[in-house]
């Protein structure tokens, strides 16, 4: 980072002014990229005045450069039917759940394993329905919120794995990463009404009918659930390799926790209606 590329960011915001000098400092609390906040002395073209701004940036960490996410990102695709029968029950054993809870879920991961061809199908029923831009990473960590109680604006950052995508991934992964699982509980049916109700503003979204729409979303939070349980040890991986031993803890309880948010949110949106449903649609 340099005076130069930060002038080139920033001219469209301040022309009249130049990049004197700047700082960064580290967050600490990035995964695979480093968050910084940067402070920025800015000199006044004409009369030499200076002020001072402040932004976050976030860089890929070099240890991890873009293309091999996308490396990464591809081989799960390619290799999630083969690899989920022999990841689900670590999965699961490194989860506190209630004996029930965590019977159903193996019965659900068994019967998962028994037939592949579901799992592609799900993946394909998930990539097949409705699409609009989507963020790809969309969870709280990538939000700037107001202090101000009254402000309603939300920012929403690292667009690096937005495209063409179903919408619903999008809410299945913040409800799993970024809310409790007692607070997804009391809210995530409101939300899907609110949602619904601003899909059918929108023309080409109208013949989706509220019903079709929790169906949509259920198939996106088990196509979730399996992405978690194939990408579990990168996952820890990546928090074990963290800055800091504090951002260690941090991950690794984090990761830990969306596991099992994923698992609650499994529970309590697929019953066995759904798999029945779901194993007609792979026949």
């Amino acid at each position: 980072m340099t005076t130069g590329f930060l002038q080139q960011v920033l001219h469209s915001s301040y022309p009249t002014s130049r990049v004197a000098s700047f700082q960064w400092e580290p967050m600490n609390i990035g995964v695979i990229a480093e968050v910084v906040i940067i402070t920025v002395q800015l000199e006044a073209n004409d009369d030499g005045k200076t002020m001072e701004t402040k932004f976050v940036g976030k860089f890929l960490r070099p240890e991890f450069p873009f293309e091999s996410m996308f490396a990464v990102e591809s081989k799960f695709y390619n290799d999630f039917t083969t690899k989920f029968p022999g990841c689900w029950a670590a999965f699961l054993d490194d989860i506190q759940l209630e004996s029930p809870d965590k019977a159903r879920l193996t019965t659900l991961c068994e019967q998962l394993s028994k037939k592949p061809d579901q799992l592609t199908k799900l993946h394909d029923l998930v990539d097949q329905g409705p699409s609009s831009l989507i963020h790809g990473d969309f969870h709280i960590a990538n939000m700037l919120l107001s202090t101000d109680p009254a402000e309603e604006t939300t920012w929403l950052l690292d667009w690096a794995t937005c495209g063409k995508g179903n919408p619903l991934r999008d809410l299945a992964f913040f409800f799993i990463v970024s809310v409790q699982a007692s607070h997804r509980q009391a809210q995530e049916a409101q939300c899907l009404k609110v949602y619904h109700e601003a899909l059918t503003k929108e023309t080409e979204a109208a013949y989706l009918s509220l019903d079709e729409l929790h169906h949509k979303y259920k198939l996106c939070i088990l196509n979730q659930f399996v992405i978690l349980v194939v990408f579990d040890n990168l996952s820890k991986s990546l928090a074990a390799n963290a800055k800091t031993e504090k951002l260690r803890v941090e991950l690794d309880a984090h990761f830990r926790e969306v596991n099992r948010r994923a698992c609650l949110s499994v529970l309590d949106n697929l019953g066995e209606k759904d798999l029945q449903l779901l194993g007609y649609r792979c026949s």
